[in-house]
């Protein structure tokens, strides 16, 4: 269709279908002293190549919930918001830090779970890590 002048122009819009993909948490520790232990996520990596904005660790505490998805407010059986994804153990919830030290009460087996968040807001599915102390 041309305009007042006569002039015709043209658009052009490239509309591109985005899949976001959750973020893939890496997990490792290091000893700090004797029970005392820094846990690593800054491995984590996303597939997209969003930021990282968030992570959640689980330490010696049961998953309830181990599926990636947005936070949701509608439907509270899904429990992918922070702090609801997991019970017992030492839950440390929706924090910017990819490492934290924890101290670990007595020896044996421990299991450290971590996942984390986009900053599209997709939340990963847990990752697990055993260490033997």
């Amino acid at each position: 269709m041309a305009d007042y002048y006569g002039d015709i122009g043209e658009a052009v819009l490239n509309v591109t279908d985005y899949d976001n993909n959750p973020p893939i948490p890496v997990i490792s520790t290091s000893v700090i002293q004797q029970m005392e232990y820094a846990i690593n996520a800054a491995q984590t990596t996303d597939p997209d190549s969003d930021y990282v904005v968030a992570y959640e660790y689980l330490i010696d505490g049961e998953i309830t919930t181990d599926k990636y998805g947005y936070e949701n407010s509608d439907n509270p059986k899904d429990l992918l918001n922070p702090g609801m994804a997991g019970i017992k153990g030492t839950y440390i919830i929706s924090t910017p830090l990819s490492v934290v030290k924890h101290v670990f009460q007595t020896s044996g087996t421990h299991v450290i779970y971590v996942r984390a968040k986009d900053s599209l807001g997709l939340w990963s599915k847990w990752s697990r890590l055993n260490i033997d102390i």
